[in-house]
């Protein structure tokens, strides 16, 4: 019964993360991002099906490497997507088995999840996954301190999202929450020191747990790193 109950539980999570990546997507621009060679010089330029016919969308060269970066982006969130896809379609299996429906599991997790939204809303209008997310965005906000949400953070062939990047005074910090353990977290660290960015420099790092970070401890982090005087 405990493996079931984990199991479940791993169900709801993996669900969640999808509904997430789902929410994510548009943000990135629609179809596949080509390349085309003329007179030695490539161009970039977005092609999507449109009633059947292929459309494409010409990328300047200045933001050729921006776009490259995006959509990198978006083909990680496309396969990640894929993989838990792929997971749930097995434990839907595993769930028949045991007699209950995935439907009725999926449809609890999906109101869950809309009830869920509306408590970890920010005051600019952002969805966190936390409360703790809820208070570091709030208290940035409060203090005019310039900051994204889960954006990508593209370190050569690896994408990762930071809870927060945090643009002030020309210098950028990320900010991670990771709602478990740190353990799992590791590898990402080891890339992040890789690459110039460390905890004490210009990276803050929070646990996350069953206890919730109070607006004291955060802008005592924030004292910490000079991000608010």
């Amino acid at each position: 019964m405990n493996d079931l109950k984990r199991l479940i539980n791993k169900f709801r999570s993996v669900l969640f993360s999808v509904y997430r990546m789902e929410e994510r997507l548009p943000e990135y621009p629609p179809g596949t991002l080509a390349t085309l060679i003329q007179h030695d010089r490539s161009y970039y330029y977005w092609t999507r099906n449109e009633n059947g016919r292929a459309v494409r969308s010409y990328v300047k060269l200045k933001d050729a490497e921006e776009m490259k970066a995006r959509y990198q982006a978006k083909m990680q969130l496309l396969k990640a997507r894929k993989e838990a896809e792929q997971w749930l379609i097995r434990v839907r299996k595993t769930l028949l088995i045991y007699g209950i429906s995935p439907e009725v599991l999926e449809q609890e997790c999906r109101n869950q999840y809309e009830r869920q939204k509306m408590l970890f809303k920010t005051d600019r209008g952002e969805v966190t996954t936390c409360l703790s997310e809820q208070r570091i965005a709030n208290v940035l906000y409060r203090y005019g301190i310039d900051y994204e949400y889960r954006a990508p953070l593209i370190l050569k062939n690896r994408v990762y999202w930071p809870s927060y990047t945090i643009i002030h005074e020309k210098e950028v910090f990320y900010w991670e929450h990771p709602s478990r353990t740190l353990m799992p977290q590791q590898k990402k660290y080891e890339d992040y020191l890789r690459y110039g960015i460390w905890q004490g420099r210009n990276l803050i790092v929070t646990a996350g747990g069953h206890s919730s970070l109070e607006e004291t401890d955060i802008v005592r982090i924030l004292t910490a790193y000079r991000l608010i005087t």
